[in-house]
């Protein structure tokens, strides 16, 4: 994938959105430490391990599935929330 195409996907990085939200573009270096020092700090708190855990298996069973037939999308979906939950 391009760049422009995951952005187009999944929206632009953190950095960019800050970038873009600042009034005071001078700040911008500075903002973009404090998220991530933020984001260090506080994450864990954010997510649980369960919800990780969910999270790998799901990525687990996507990438067997991936090497499977792709028949039936419906039906894929299915299994998936199934799986995720």
């Amino acid at each position: 994938m391009t760049d422009k195409e995951i952005v187009k996907s999944f929206g632009p990085s953190e950095e960019r959105m800050i970038e873009k939200n600042l009034i005071n573009r001078a700040d911008t270096s500075e903002a973009i430490e404090m998220f991530y020092k933020l984001y260090l700090e506080q994450h864990d708190s954010f997510i649980s391990q369960k919800e990780i855990k969910q999270v790998l298996v799901l990525l687990d069973h996507l990438k067997t599935e991936s090497k499977e037939s792709r028949d039936g999308d419906r039906e894929r979906t299915t299994r998936l929330r199934d799986v995720a939950r």
